[in-house]
């Protein structure tokens, strides 16, 4: 009885190391991250990134009619997301343009805010010198005043 532990070790490490290794599951196009949102208070603005297609859309007050519409444009094509993962509990992520400059700073630290309502956005932004809530197409906001 003694040497049937130490021999069902034995087997079961050679079945394990025989195995072949376990190869990654592809994530499913429809389950990846591929937009995020972010509004910021004072002028009003809110960024789109939208990864596919690698492009950030700005949505703003139309100031020529008093910011009674906004207008929507694109304010960077061929965008690059840099993960930084030094902290692997607190992922932090730069939007750099296609030239390879920073024009976005995000932090998964669930305490983003647009400064105006009670929502908490799961992400940071810092945006040139404008700092706003973000949420992506995977991980959405929590409003706490709901049920």
């Amino acid at each position: 009885m003694k040497n049937l532990v130490p021999l069902a070790l034995t087997v079961v490490t050679q079945v394990a190391l025989a195995a072949p290794p376990v190869q990654p599951a592809v994530q499913p196009e429809n389950q990846k991250t591929n937009a995020i949102h972010c509004t910021f208070t004072e002028p009003f603005f809110s960024l789109h990134f939208d990864l596919k297609k690698r492009e950030v859309l700005i949505d703003e007050p139309n100031l020529n009619n008093g910011g009674r519409t906004s207008v929507t444009r694109v304010i960077a094509k061929g965008i690059r997301v840099r993960t930084h993962m030094s902290d692997p509990f607190l992922p932090k992520y730069s939007v750099l343009t296609s030239s390879g400059k920073l024009l976005a700073s995000l932090t998964l630290d669930v305490q983003g805010s647009d400064g105006m309502s009670d929502i908490i956005s799961p992400f940071s932004i810092k945006y040139e010198n404008w700092y706003g809530g973000c949420s992506s197409n995977q991980i959405k906001e929590i409003n706490p005043n709901e049920k």
